[in-house]
């Protein structure tokens, strides 16, 4: 007898306590309301991106981002979160908390309007997800051009560094493209 069932047992009059029947009904009832706790318990789970397991794809599906059966609940974890964090103004903390949400490692981001960069210090890490490049492409502004350094660190001695410089969208603000006068040929 589960000890759900012992405590109702217990909770009623002592003459139902040698009642095979009663104690049978309510032996059932504690089964099934201890199937209901254990549903609630990982409904409950699913309500947060971070602990969420099947309910994953309603946070892909919210967040619009496409439903993701082949990556492991990780990867697509990390995906949601950082769609969730994109939905701010951009701001290099904003930047920040989208690729921390990929790597689980704190990301430096620096924001230089005048030179019309963005500049992304990874340490330890490099994000090879190609959905967290579409992912900072689409929150961009289109005249920011992206600089991606990765710095790795072995030891107190040896440093190795690595960059990778994009312009996202090369548009000139005067030419013949904007202006409508691009030559037919």
């Amino acid at each position: 007898m589960t000890e759900r069932a012992v405590r109702m047992i217990e909770s009623a009059p002592t003459y139902y306590e040698n009642s095979r029947v009663y104690t049978g009904l309510q032996q059932a009832n504690a089964d099934e309301l201890g199937r209901v706790s254990n549903g609630n318990d990982d409904l409950s789970l699913q309500l947060r991106a971070a602990t969420a397991t099947w309910g994953l794809k309603y946070w892909e599906v919210r967040t619009g981002l496409p439903v993701d059966v082949v990556n492991d609940y990780e990867t697509r974890r990390k995906k949601i979160q950082a769609k969730i964090r994109s939905k701010a103004p951009l701001r290099a903390s904003r930047l920040e908390s989208i690729a921390e949400a990929y790597t689980q490692q704190p990301v430096k981001v620096t924001v230089n309007i005048d030179a019309g960069i963005v500049t992304f210090n990874f340490e330890k890490s490099f994000i090879t997800d190609q959905s967290f490049y579409e992912q900072i492409e689409n929150i961009m502004h289109a005249h920011l051009g992206m600089e991606y350094r990765a710095v790795f660190t072995y030891g107190t001695v040896v440093e190795l560094s690595t960059e990778s410089y994009s312009v996202l969208n090369a548009v000139p603000f005067c030419g013949p493209l904007i202006c409508g006068t691009w030559p037919k040929s």
